[in-house]
């Protein structure tokens, strides 16, 4: 007997594990880690014995990190521009893809910070992020998000904050939202943010102690 089992119904990745145990005497007649099995109907103990065999198979969805790093340049979209700024994003997820029953969902996600001039691999602390899906990191910062589904749709989105623009992902423009299928390996981004200068209007007051008006100007700068 053969048995086949097909996950292509589902837009996430899987590992397969399969076991066939005689119930009679409780052992394991055979295994392996693919998606076909094939076996008798017969008990390995005593072929002229009723078979009572059961056949498991255990799926576990594959997972893999997602990094952020965060960058900002000035004006001209070039020059490095160092700054404090944090900066908040948050993520949410699709597990069945485009045109489907479900939509995009915000998870509580475990994440690794790596902090600005940090050597070395990110911290071994774990964080969460609440359940809005949200995360802040500065210039120079970078975060790994841990344990996502490969295979999942990723939406990103960056809130503004003012005297900055949301410029590039890599080298993708950027308007504050991000999409993206999480793969097994490179999953990396580099968010970059543009400095936006903003004109600000001041009002100006002048007092003359009780002098005389006299159509003076007055420069202020």
């Amino acid at each position: 007997m053969t048995v086949d089992e097909s996950t292509d119904s589902s837009k996430l990745k899987y590992t397969t594990n399969w076991e066939l145990v005689n119930n009679r005497v409780g052992s394991t007649i055979d295994s392996g880690s693919t998606t076909n099995s094939e076996f008798k109907l017969v008990d390995d103990k005593d072929d002229s014995a009723y078979a009572q065999l059961q056949l498991d198979y255990t799926n576990k969805i594959v997972t893999a990190p997602l990094e952020i790093s965060k960058n900002v340049v000035n004006e001209d979209g070039e020059t490095d521009y160092d700054t404090n700024q944090q900066f908040t994003f948050a993520i949410a997820l699709d597990f069945d893809g485009d045109d489907s029953t479900y939509d995009y969902k915000t998870y509580p996600l475990e994440y690794q910070l790596k902090e600005k001039g940090a050597s070395g691999d990110y911290s071994s602390t774990a964080y969460r992020t609440p359940l809005d899906g949200s995360f802040t990191i500065k210039k120079g910062e970078s975060i790994k998000l841990l344990n996502i589904p490969v295979g999942a749709t990723y939406k990103i989105t960056e809130k503004r904050v003012i005297g900055y623009v949301p410029y590039k992902v890599g080298d993708q423009n950027f308007n504050g939202t991000f999409v993206g299928t999480l793969a097994e390996a490179e999953n990396a981004l580099n968010f970059i943010n543009k400095v936006n200068p903003t004109n600000i209007a001041i009002s100006v007051n002048k007092t003359l102690d009780g002098q005389a008006y006299s159509g003076s100007k007055f420069v202020y700068t």
